[in-house]
């Protein structure tokens, strides 16, 4: 696997030349980026260090290595890019451009202090012994499993025939369905600003879920995010659908924030996080299943299709 730290430069050009920017309205972008749009990402770009390579290189190590052990049919395609930016861009959210994985510059000086920390550690312990695959203290565990988390976005992005039909059928199995944005209907102006998951493009999952009122009844969803001025960051939301007439969905102003709808999260039992796109729950799941060796047995139940 090619694994490759772009300059400032090469970043730049890779941003210019994206459509990532073209998929967020006007709203997000102004929120994303205070009011600069996509010259805020550009100007945001800084160079890697040598600190930064030496401890990335090492948990990407990892990473492929487990990858190749444990799902090698999942393993990426094409060349893994990174590139850093300051601090504070996305709320400080590793996230992908087309096959290059964007860690902000506090991201990066975290996995540096945890391996520096995993080093002291080492010294002190008597009868300590490193294991190069797979180190057993969890914040290295932690921080590789968000790497690969990422690294499955890219799969997810560029896979394979057969890569796509493991990942989409696993998706069926959760209760989720593709549609394409044209298969929306919007009847009146949205009361809530979405925000794109720069992993997953919004409104191409729709979700069905039990009903809250006759148990033998479902109801259709479309999860995503929404920017919330609150918290002052995005907050997963379910969107209420309406089946319209030639196979259309009507679009509704009616949501529920996801972590308060238990019918939806009691379909995902403990996983926590990242619930308002397949994409970021298949992330999660099988990052954590490969890296952190926790177990989803409703949730993966054809393990041999790895």
């Amino acid at each position: 696997m090619s694994l490759k730290f772009l300059s400032k430069d090469e970043a730049i050009q890779l941003i210019n030349n994206s459509s990532y920017f073209d998929t967020f309205n006007i709203n997000e972008l102004m929120i994303r980026t205070n009011g600069k749009g996509r010259l805020y990402y550009l100007e945001n770009v800084i160079e890697f260090n040598k600190s930064d390579k030496v401890v990335l290189v090492q948990l990407f190590n990892m990473v492929f290595n487990l990858m190749k052990q444990k799902i090698n049919s999942l393993f990426p395609t094409c060349p893994i890019y990174l590139i850093k930016m300051k601090s504070g861009v996305d709320w400080d959210y590793p996230f992908t451009i087309e096959n290059a994985i964007v860690l902000t510059e506090k991201v990066i000086n975290q996995y540096i202090n945890c391996s520096q920390q995993l080093q002291i550690d080492y010294q002190q312990k008597s009868g300590y012994h490193r294991n190069l695959v797979r180190p057993t203290i969890e914040p290295i565990l932690s921080n590789a499993c968000t790497l690969f988390h990422e690294v499955l976005h890219i799969v997810q992005r560029k896979p394979t025939k057969k890569q796509y039909d493991i990942i989409y059928n696993i998706y069926k199995e959760w209760g989720f369905s593709r549609i394409m944005p044209t298969d929306l209907k919007f009847n009146e102006k949205l009361s809530y600003v979405p925000i794109s998951n720069p992993d997953g493009y919004n409104f191409n999952y729709l979700v069905k879920v039990r009903s809250t009122i006759n148990v033998n009844s479902f109801q259709l969803f479309l999860p995503t995010l929404i920017y919330s001025q609150e918290a002052k960051r995005p907050r997963g939301i379910l969107i209420e659908v309406i089946p319209d007439v030639d196979n259309k969905f009507l679009i509704t102003n009616n949501f529920n924030y996801i972590e308060a709808y238990q019918q939806y999260t009691d379909m995902f039992r403990d996983v926590h996080q990242c619930l308002y796109h397949p994409n970021e729950i298949f992330a999660t799941v099988i990052s954590q299943w490969v890296v952190q060796n926790t177990v989803y047995d409703k949730l993966l139940p054809t393990y041999n299709l790895f």
